[in-house]
């Protein structure tokens, strides 16, 4: 369609010219936004202000020809004041209200393409389609679109609430998504994997070692899962609200689910005393939760010269791996017992290193022995800088599980590659590993509740 007669229509107040116009300048406005922003959630939020404003200024448009260098100056324009004003941005969201009876999940509208929104706008009839562009779209009142449409504001109140039920139906199934929100075969991301169905899986639970744990769930539905002892170790980073420290409580349900504490040794250092207090309750044979940073370095110390101590016992029993040194004992040494693994878990490092303590020296002497002597490290923050994320970690933390960043430099802090100021937040991470490809995934959720409830057994069953 030609913008003259594409504007004319606008004008006319004819809803589906709205749909064509973002159809056809879609990619273009977002380029132009991601350009000035380098953000692609903010892009998406100014090219959707940017339709809006157009929308609602369409007649101060001189030229109808230009619409495209308009709309494209519209988002250059918005974009800089974003940069001046981090508070200018409305999100598309804020636009999908109509009273309190609608119901359209938030969720919906955050995840959705254009591509799937203009599909299913497109199952309403033309008579339904045009109060509903108008209204969340275009920000008019019912009262401007009765005027608009030459329909009485209870026709049109009428028409929403009757389009926006089929207008929720056609998008979840659009997004592949039954609902409760689960996968799918059209492998969009599944809103709310729960670790336990994970825990769960009788192929999982067939082939399961102790320190085997859930990562998450793949776009089509496929569980995933990994084994510590084959990482050796894991950075995990994410901003606030991502699902890094949800991830964190994940994995130490995962390893407690899965091992006595006889092969098991924790120690969570969480100088925060927030996201991983709950496991302060934990019985004392399964290892400590440290707050202050004193304890923590001296557990840093402690687990060099155990790591020490262990090889020593290895190169005196001939063998250079911890599997190998349990397996030879109650043959050899039948009173001795056997080495536990000790997994190490360090909520935010960066606290660790602001206050002094010399990470890096310990991941050094640590990462590369460490792993046969059973001891694994798992280290997170929420703060990819240089100074966080040295050469150091980067060299020996080859598997990553990276949940949502602030911006591409960050993602490339650390993997060197972009990818993670994309996602999603809540649980949607990438994982990398030194042998296989990128997968994107969907983290499995784990609630308070449960924590209570495990640490509650793990009580019972093995004193407090």
């Amino acid at each position: 369609m030609e913008n003259k007669g594409l504007v004319e229509r606008l004008l006319g107040g004819d809803g589906e010219a709205f749909s064509v116009m973002v159809e056809k300048y879609q990619k273009v406005l977002y380029a132009v936004a991601f350009n000035v922003l380098g953000d692609f959630h903010k892009a998406q939020d100014i090219t959707q202000e940017a339709f809006i404003k157009a929308y609602m200024s369409m007649s101060h448009l001189q030229s109808p020809e230009r619409l495209g260098s308009w709309l494209c100056s519209i988002t250059h324009r918005l974009s800089l004041n974003y940069l001046r004003n981090k508070n200018s941005v409305e999100p598309l969201e804020d636009y999908c209200h109509v009273a309190d009876s609608f119901h359209l999940e938030e969720a919906v509208f955050r995840e959705i393409d254009g591509q799937n929104l203009r599909l299913a706008l497109s199952t309403l009839e033309e008579i339904n389609r045009s109060p509903i562009l108008l209204h969340y779209f275009g920000g008019f009142t019912v009262i401007e679109i009765s005027k608009i449409l030459h329909a009485s504001p209870d026709a049109i109140e009428s028409r929403i609430r009757r389009s926006r039920k089929q207008l929720k139906k056609q998008l979840l199934e659009l997004m592949g998504e039954d609902v409760e929100g689960s996968y799918t075969e059209r492998g969009m991301r599944r809103l709310f994997v729960q670790l336990k169905e994970m825990l769960e899986n009788e192929a999982f639970q067939a082939s399961r070692r102790c320190l085997s744990v859930p990562l998450g769930m793949t776009a089509h539905g496929i569980p995933y899962y990994a084994d510590l002892a084959e990482m050796s170790h894991l950075l995990v980073t994410g901003t606030k609200g991502s699902g890094k420290s949800v991830f964190l409580k994940s994995v130490i349900n995962s390893l407690l689910s899965g091992c006595s504490p006889d092969v098991l040794k924790l120690i969570i250092i969480d100088t925060k005393q927030v996201e991983l207090s709950l496991y302060n309750q934990l019985p004392p044979l399964f290892g400590s939760v440290i707050s202050e940073v004193q304890e923590a370095r001296l557990a840093l110390e402690h687990l060099v010269r155990e790591m020490a101590s262990r090889h020593r016992a290895f190169e005196h029993a001939g063998v250079e791996h911890i599997s190998q040194y349990n397996e030879m004992l109650p043959d050899r040494y039948p009173n001795a017992p056997k080495l536990p693994y000790i997994v190490l878990i360090i909520e935010e490092i960066a606290d660790l290193i602001q206050n002094g303590v010399h990470v890096d020296d310990y991941v050094d002497a640590l990462a590369t022995r460490s792993p046969a002597a059973g001891i694994h490290l798992i280290i997170s923050t929420q703060t990819p800088s240089k100074a966080v994320i040295s050469p150091i970690i980067k060299r020996n933390f080859t598997t990553k599980a990276t949940f949502a960043v602030a911006s591409a430099s960050d993602a490339i802090t650390i993997s060197d590659e972009p990818g993670a100021e994309v996602l999603l937040g809540r649980g949607d991470m990438l994982f990398d590993s030194h042998d296989a490809n990128r997968v994107r995934l969907q983290s499995g959720y784990v609630s308070n509740v449960e924590i209570e409830e495990l640490v509650k057994k793990m009580n019972i069953t093995y004193g407090k």
